[in-house]
């Protein structure tokens, strides 16, 4: 059995390479160790209720690349933009300044204040980011930043585009990167209609429609290389031919199925040493439509996003009743010890600020989250540091965070 690609995962970096190539004609096999396709980005139906794993957004709306992929493989969806977002400060919520007038007019700053932060946008916008990418946030803002408002919604900025808090630690040119793109395009995110379950049906469809495979329940136990070349892979039950291999698994887990001793070992070191972004997220079906914000939600300190789904799209719940998701974001080195207590922490707060939420809440779900991005970009770990698409072996390749 012979394959000109095989792909290691089903999840978003696997499908969208097994569509796109074989749309052009590959012939593609994916092998997925789980019974599901998705990965991180998987849809369960809960009672009418459409549940994401954790918030999922799509960048930049109808011109990211997500829906650019569905364009190119002629599978239409509808992206919805959120709409007012907000920011709880000092304990009220106050609309999100994402924009020039949304700045000029935010309430809580004063004109001084409104004023830094428009000039340090305008500045960010004419900075060249690839002299930045290894510069940490904190550092680019020394200088620029005085009053420690304006601090915290950069802080807040990076949590909602980097999903990275700490400013100690987030690459200053990642963020700036990602700003100038959002004002270029002239959107920030977009939700898919229907949920993410939609977008995973049209890959399967394409992939399938053009004579690639994918199967489930599949375990890779090892990538074939001889000679510092693929030859294909073996599973518990057979060795399957290919002629590339793309491994769309995280980072820190490819040497599950790859012999560390055919890499260099700095790439070795780089492949398991990449941070993960963690945090814990809850999902809450609420009898009734208690949250009218149909945008983000978000909060400095705690570092929390929140998403209304069912405000943004009503199809992924029951009529008359409301989806609502958040986020906590864990440095990784607490995440083993602290899942826990920040699961309570994000619960308790998501009431505060929603004190009518609790009585109507028909149930929740709560999830620990190892990995929301397999890569966070840090100043030490940004595009430039991490494992490359194409790896040093012929015909071997990697896609994913």
């Amino acid at each position: 059995m012979f394959y000109d690609v095989v792909i290691v995962g089903a999840g978003m970096g696997g499908l969208v390479s097994g569509a796109l190539l074989s749309k052009r004609g590959f012939n593609v096999l994916i092998l997925e160790k789980s019974g599901d396709i998705g990965g991180r980005a998987i849809s369960v139906d809960k009672d009418g209720f459409i549940l994401d794993y954790g918030i999922h957004l799509a960048r930049f709306g109808t011109k990211g690349v997500i829906a650019t992929t569905m364009k190119e493989l002629r599978k239409d969806i509808e992206i919805v933009r959120p709409g007012r977002s907000v920011i709880y400060w000092e304990e009220r919520f106050e609309t999100l300044p994402l924009s020039v007038s949304t700045i000029s007019s935010a309430k809580f700053l004063s004109s001084e204040e409104i004023n830094e932060l428009l000039s340090l946008l305008m500045y960010a916008i004419r900075e060249d980011v690839d002299s930045l990418l290894n510069v940490s946030l904190s550092e680019w803002l020394e200088g620029k930043v005085k009053s420690e408002n304006v601090r915290k919604l950069m802080r807040v900025f990076s949590t909602m585009l980097l999903v990275v808090p700490e400013i100690e630690r987030a690459s200053a040119g990642e963020l700036i990167d990602l700003i100038k793109q959002a004002v270029a395009t002239g959107e920030g995110a977009g939700y898919p209609k229907g949920g993410w379950k939609i977008i995973l049906q049209k890959l399967r469809e394409t992939i399938e429609e053009n004579g690639g495979r994918i199967l489930t329940d599949t375990k890779v136990n090892k990538v074939v290389i001889e000679n510092n070349e693929v030859k294909g892979i073996s599973t518990k039950d057979q060795k399957i031919k290919a002629d590339k291999v793309i491994v769309a698994i995280p980072c820190q887990q490819i040497f599950s199925i790859l012999d560390k001793d055919k890499f260099p070992v700095e790439f070795v070191k780089k492949a398991e040493n990449t941070i993960p972004t963690c945090g814990v997220s809850i999902d809450f079906a609420v009898s009734e439509p208690i949250i009218e914000v149909s945008g983000m939600i978000v909060s400095e300190d705690p570092p929390i996003l929140g998403l209304p789904t069912s405000n943004l799209d009503p199809t992924v719940a029951p009529e008359n009743k409301q989806l609502a998701t958040f986020l906590l974001i864990i440095p990784s080195e607490q995440f083993a010890e602290g899942k826990d207590r920040e699961l309570n922490r994000l619960e308790n707060f998501v009431y505060k600020m929603f004190p009518k939420l609790k009585d109507k809440v028909l149930w929740t779900r709560k999830l620990k989250l190892p990995i929301v991005d397999g890569a966070a970009p840090f100043y030490n770990q940004t595009r430039t540091d991490r494992v490359p698409i194409k790896a040093p072996v012929n015909g071997l390749f990697f896609v994913g965070d």
